[in-house]
């Protein structure tokens, strides 16, 4: 996935987490158990029908139709039903905010692998500046030598820091 702006890097780790995908699963469930757990205070009611035929030997056929309706319903239980209801209902908003806590982690995450990216393309940018410019130094300390100006000591160093400033390059590349 690339991202060229910091925005885009966000949209990218909230879309694609699969460990907030994880934790949206795990508040449905538990919104899925309150709606259980309220549903068991309500009503149940069953019809049942069935139609028989009778084929006796003495008399002409016969058919038997039967109809039941039964109904169910809680009358008291000493508000175990309700309590329970409410446990769920705060497990429910406690599951909210461990996934507030957990998108939290993950933008907090995706903003700072985007700024140390950020941060390494630009130290090797200047990494690169700086070879550049102390390879200009090193030509014009090379120049100076040849005129009799510097020493040959100086053009070593000069030299030296080109060779540091290519592995400070190296090292900003990697």
């Amino acid at each position: 996935m690339r991202a060229d702006t910091l925005a885009d890097a966000l949209a990218g780790a909230y879309s694609n987490s699969q460990l907030l995908e994880q934790n949206r699963a795990l508040l449905r469930a538990a919104d899925e158990r309150v709606a259980q757990a309220v549903a068991s205070l309500r009503p149940v009611l069953r019809y049942v029908a069935s139609a028989k035929t009778q084929f006796p030997k003495t008399s002409s056929k016969t058919i038997v139709l039967t109809q039941g309706l039964t109904a169910q319903w809680l009358v008291y239980d000493f508000g175990a039903t309700a309590y329970r209801t409410e446990a769920l209902k705060e497990t429910v908003l406690g599951t909210r905010e461990a996934l507030r806590d957990i998108e939290q982690n993950v933008l907090l995450n995706a903003v700072s692998a985007y700024m140390n990216l950020r941060r390494a393309i630009e130290t090797a940018s200047l990494s690169s500046n700086n070879v550049t410019l102390i390879t200009r130094e090193l030509r014009a300390a090379n120049d100076r030598f040849e005129v009799g100006e510097i020493t040959r000591t100086d053009v070593a160093l000069a030299q030296s820091r080109l060779a540091t400033a290519r592995s400070a390059l190296v090292e900003a590349q990697g």
